[in-house]
Protein backbone atom coordinates (compact mmCIF):
# COMPACT_ATOMS: atom_id res chain seq x y z
CA UNK A 1 0.00 0.00 0.00
CA UNK A 2 1.42 3.47 -0.85
CA UNK A 3 2.84 5.33 2.14
CA UNK A 4 0.57 8.32 1.48
CA UNK A 5 -2.52 6.12 1.82
CA UNK A 6 -1.18 4.58 5.02
CA UNK A 7 -0.63 8.04 6.50
CA UNK A 8 -4.09 9.19 5.40
CA UNK A 9 -5.64 6.11 6.99
CA UNK A 10 -3.84 6.78 10.26
CA UNK A 11 -4.98 10.41 10.30
CA UNK A 12 -8.59 9.50 9.58
CA UNK A 13 -8.75 6.61 12.05
CA UNK A 14 -7.47 8.91 14.77
CA UNK A 15 -9.72 11.79 13.64
CA UNK A 16 -6.81 14.20 13.26
CA UNK A 17 -6.88 17.65 11.66
CA UNK A 18 -3.61 19.57 11.23
CA UNK A 19 -3.88 23.37 11.08
CA UNK A 20 -0.65 25.14 10.16
CA UNK A 21 0.49 28.29 8.41
CA UNK A 22 -1.65 31.37 8.02
CA UNK A 23 -5.28 30.78 9.02
CA UNK A 24 -7.04 32.14 5.95
CA UNK A 25 -10.39 31.34 4.34
CA UNK A 26 -9.08 28.21 2.61
CA UNK A 27 -7.58 26.78 5.82
CA UNK A 28 -10.76 27.65 7.70
CA UNK A 29 -12.85 25.85 5.09
CA UNK A 30 -10.66 22.76 5.32
CA UNK A 31 -10.77 22.64 9.12
CA UNK A 32 -14.50 23.30 9.36
CA UNK A 33 -15.47 20.74 6.72
CA UNK A 34 -13.14 18.15 8.26
CA UNK A 35 -14.74 18.61 11.69
CA UNK A 36 -18.23 18.33 10.22
CA UNK A 37 -17.23 15.19 8.33
CA UNK A 38 -15.74 13.52 11.42
CA UNK A 39 -18.88 14.37 13.40
CA UNK A 40 -21.09 12.78 10.76
CA UNK A 41 -18.95 9.63 10.72
CA UNK A 42 -19.11 9.29 14.51
CA UNK A 43 -20.63 11.98 16.75
CA UNK A 44 -19.51 10.14 19.91
CA UNK A 45 -15.76 10.16 19.29
CA UNK A 46 -13.39 13.07 19.87
CA UNK A 47 -11.69 15.09 17.14
CA UNK A 48 -8.01 16.07 17.54
CA UNK A 49 -7.05 19.47 16.14
CA UNK A 50 -3.28 20.00 15.98
CA UNK A 51 -2.28 23.68 15.70
CA UNK A 52 1.03 25.10 14.47
CA UNK A 53 0.31 28.63 13.30
CA UNK A 54 1.30 32.27 13.62
CA UNK A 55 -2.39 33.21 13.36
CA UNK A 56 -4.63 34.70 10.72
CA UNK A 57 -7.92 36.43 10.09
CA UNK A 58 -10.25 37.29 12.94
CA UNK A 59 -13.26 35.89 11.07
CA UNK A 60 -11.42 32.57 10.96
CA UNK A 61 -11.35 32.54 14.77
CA UNK A 62 -15.09 32.84 14.92
CA UNK A 63 -15.75 30.32 12.12
CA UNK A 64 -13.59 27.61 13.68
CA UNK A 65 -14.47 28.30 17.32
CA UNK A 66 -18.21 28.48 16.61
CA UNK A 67 -18.02 25.18 14.73
CA UNK A 68 -16.19 23.58 17.67
CA UNK A 69 -18.95 24.76 20.00
CA UNK A 70 -21.73 23.50 17.71
CA UNK A 71 -20.41 19.96 17.29
CA UNK A 72 -21.83 17.10 19.33
CA UNK A 73 -18.38 15.53 19.71
CA UNK A 74 -15.56 17.07 21.73
CA UNK A 75 -12.66 18.74 19.95
CA UNK A 76 -9.27 18.32 21.60
CA UNK A 77 -6.68 20.95 20.67
CA UNK A 78 -2.92 20.39 20.62
CA UNK A 79 -0.35 23.15 20.14
CA UNK A 80 2.73 21.85 18.34
CA UNK A 81 5.43 24.48 17.95
CA UNK A 82 3.36 27.63 18.21
CA UNK A 83 -0.18 28.92 18.55
CA UNK A 84 -0.06 32.68 18.12
CA UNK A 85 -2.66 35.40 17.77
CA UNK A 86 -5.83 33.84 16.29
CA UNK A 87 -4.33 30.36 16.70
CA UNK A 88 -4.01 30.85 20.47
CA UNK A 89 -7.73 31.62 20.73
CA UNK A 90 -8.59 28.48 18.75
CA UNK A 91 -6.31 26.45 21.03
CA UNK A 92 -8.14 27.75 24.11
CA UNK A 93 -11.52 26.91 22.54
CA UNK A 94 -10.83 23.20 22.66
CA UNK A 95 -12.86 21.10 25.08
CA UNK A 96 -11.75 21.83 28.65
CA UNK A 97 -9.69 18.94 29.93
CA UNK A 98 -8.56 18.09 26.39
CA UNK A 99 -6.23 20.98 25.50
CA UNK A 100 -2.56 20.07 25.25
CA UNK A 101 0.90 21.49 24.62
CA UNK A 102 4.39 19.91 24.50
CA UNK A 103 7.03 21.43 26.81
CA UNK A 104 8.87 23.50 24.19
CA UNK A 105 5.89 24.94 22.32
CA UNK A 106 4.58 28.43 23.02
CA UNK A 107 1.64 30.71 22.48
CA UNK A 108 1.41 34.45 21.83
CA UNK A 109 -1.38 36.94 22.45
CA UNK A 110 -1.80 40.50 21.24
CA UNK A 111 -4.26 43.20 20.38
CA UNK A 112 -6.16 43.21 17.10
CA UNK A 113 -4.44 45.05 14.29
CA UNK A 114 -5.68 46.44 10.99
CA UNK A 115 -4.67 48.67 8.10
CA UNK A 116 -7.46 51.13 7.33
CA UNK A 117 -7.95 52.97 4.03
CA UNK A 118 -10.60 55.34 2.72
CA UNK A 119 -12.52 58.32 4.01
CA UNK A 120 -12.22 59.47 7.61
CA UNK A 121 -15.81 58.41 8.29
CA UNK A 122 -15.06 54.93 6.93
CA UNK A 123 -11.90 54.63 9.01
CA UNK A 124 -13.81 55.68 12.12
CA UNK A 125 -16.50 53.09 11.37
CA UNK A 126 -13.85 50.39 10.91
CA UNK A 127 -12.26 51.36 14.22
CA UNK A 128 -15.58 50.97 16.02
CA UNK A 129 -16.02 47.52 14.50
CA UNK A 130 -12.51 46.52 15.56
CA UNK A 131 -13.22 47.59 19.13
CA UNK A 132 -16.43 45.57 19.09
CA UNK A 133 -14.61 42.48 17.82
CA UNK A 134 -11.85 42.96 20.40
CA UNK A 135 -14.48 42.87 23.15
CA UNK A 136 -15.85 39.61 21.75
CA UNK A 137 -12.38 38.06 21.72
CA UNK A 138 -11.77 39.30 25.27
CA UNK A 139 -15.03 37.63 26.33
CA UNK A 140 -14.00 34.32 24.71
CA UNK A 141 -10.63 34.43 26.46
CA UNK A 142 -12.24 35.19 29.82
CA UNK A 143 -14.67 32.29 29.40
CA UNK A 144 -12.10 29.76 28.18
CA UNK A 145 -9.09 30.60 30.39
CA UNK A 146 -8.23 31.60 33.94
CA UNK A 147 -7.40 35.22 33.08
CA UNK A 148 -9.21 37.92 35.05
CA UNK A 149 -10.22 41.30 33.64
CA UNK A 150 -6.95 42.97 34.64
CA UNK A 151 -4.87 40.20 33.06
CA UNK A 152 -6.94 40.26 29.87
CA UNK A 153 -6.29 43.97 29.52
CA UNK A 154 -2.58 43.34 30.10
CA UNK A 155 -2.29 40.34 27.78
CA UNK A 156 -4.70 41.31 25.01
CA UNK A 157 -4.30 45.11 24.77
CA UNK A 158 -0.67 45.87 24.29
CA UNK A 159 2.57 44.44 23.03
CA UNK A 160 2.93 40.82 21.97
CA UNK A 161 2.70 38.60 25.06
CA UNK A 162 4.49 35.26 24.79
CA UNK A 163 3.62 32.36 27.08
CA UNK A 164 5.71 29.26 27.64
CA UNK A 165 4.01 25.89 28.00
CA UNK A 166 4.11 26.27 31.79
CA UNK A 167 2.55 29.74 31.59
CA UNK A 168 -0.09 28.51 29.13
CA UNK A 169 -1.03 25.87 31.71
CA UNK A 170 -0.97 28.35 34.59
CA UNK A 171 -3.29 30.80 32.83
CA UNK A 172 -5.68 28.13 31.58
CA UNK A 173 -5.09 28.18 27.84
CA UNK A 174 -4.30 24.47 27.99
CA UNK A 175 -4.95 21.68 30.48
CA UNK A 176 -1.91 19.41 30.17
CA UNK A 177 1.74 19.56 29.19
CA UNK A 178 2.40 16.41 27.18
CA UNK A 179 5.51 14.33 26.54
CA UNK A 180 4.18 11.23 24.73
CA UNK A 181 1.20 10.50 22.46
CA UNK A 182 -0.43 8.50 25.26
CA UNK A 183 -0.60 11.74 27.28
CA UNK A 184 -3.17 12.86 24.71
CA UNK A 185 -4.94 9.70 23.64
CA UNK A 186 -5.42 8.27 27.13
CA UNK A 187 -7.74 11.22 27.76
CA UNK A 188 -9.72 10.98 24.51
CA UNK A 189 -12.68 8.94 23.32
CA UNK A 190 -11.94 7.54 19.86
CA UNK A 191 -13.46 4.28 18.66
CA UNK A 192 -11.27 1.86 16.76
CA UNK A 193 -13.00 1.93 13.39
CA UNK A 194 -11.88 0.90 9.89
CA UNK A 195 -10.15 3.52 7.73
CA UNK A 196 -12.56 5.97 6.21
CA UNK A 197 -12.62 6.10 2.44
CA UNK A 198 -12.39 9.89 2.36
CA UNK A 199 -9.49 12.19 1.74
CA UNK A 200 -9.26 15.94 2.18
CA UNK A 201 -10.31 16.55 -1.41
CA UNK A 202 -13.51 14.55 -0.89
CA UNK A 203 -14.58 16.08 2.42
CA UNK A 204 -16.61 18.94 0.94
CA UNK A 205 -18.69 16.70 -1.33
CA UNK A 206 -19.23 14.22 1.50
CA UNK A 207 -20.55 16.84 3.90
CA UNK A 208 -22.85 18.34 1.28
CA UNK A 209 -24.09 15.17 -0.44
CA UNK A 210 -23.68 12.10 1.75
CA UNK A 211 -23.98 13.17 5.37
CA UNK A 212 -27.51 12.98 6.73
CA UNK A 213 -26.75 13.43 10.41
CA UNK A 214 -28.90 15.00 13.08
CA UNK A 215 -27.17 18.16 14.31
CA UNK A 216 -29.00 18.33 17.62
CA UNK A 217 -26.83 18.03 20.71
Amino acid sequence: MPQALIQTGFIQRNRIIYLNGSIDEEKTKMVTLSMLNYECVDPNSDIVLYIDSYGGYVDSIFAICDTINMLRCNVATVCVGKAMSAAAIILACGFKGKRFIPPHSRIMLHELSSIAFGKLSEIDNDSKELRRIQLIIDSIVKHKTKLNNKQIKEFMHGKDRYLSSEEALKFGFIDYIIHKPKDIYSRLVIKDEPSYSLNVGQVENTVEEKCECDNTK
